[in-house]
């Protein structure tokens, strides 16, 4: 009896390429994160300050997502038009706030701590929801 490779499926070429195509979308954003703090640094000195840096950051990604508008339209005409103005200033305003505070910290501290309080942010406003919210028991425990 012959057993198949791990790595053969019966998907279609299409749901293949899909797939492909979605690990190299998380390579090339690993590879432009990792190197955020090089451009950072370099845009610091060239004379950029950090808010210039992170208006930059987000005219940069919008252009990128208007190149990439006919290929995600499909999913956005699902949407009211209440979902897509919500979504589009919920992301702009976290993602440019984000960004600010991100570059700051590049600046006074540098990439590496700057980078390890970005990754970290996510237990300190779980630690802090819960003393301040007191609400977050549902993210901690699975209920039975």
């Amino acid at each position: 009896m012959t057993r198949k490779p791990a790595f053969a499926t019966n998907q279609s070429p299409n749901t293949r390429n899909h797939a492909t195509m979605g690990g190299l979308q998380v390579i090339v954003a690993a590879i432009c994160w990792g190197t955020l703090g090089i451009f950072t640094t370099y845009l610091h000195q060239l004379g950029f300050d950090s808010v210039q840096i992170a208006i930059l950051r987000v005219v940069t990604a919008a252009m990128m997502l208007l190149i990439l508008l006919p290929s995600l339209w499909t999913s956005i005409r699902q949407l009211s038009f209440g979902e897509i103005l919500q979504l589009s200033l919920q992301s702009l305003i976290g993602v440019l706030g984000m960004t600010v505070c991100y570059f700051i910290a590049v600046n006074f501290v540098g990439a590496g701590i700057a980078v390890s309080l970005l990754y970290t942010a996510p237990i300190f406003s779980l630690v802090l929801a819960f003393f301040l919210l007191g609400c977050v028991e549902h993210l901690i425990y699975k209920r039975t």
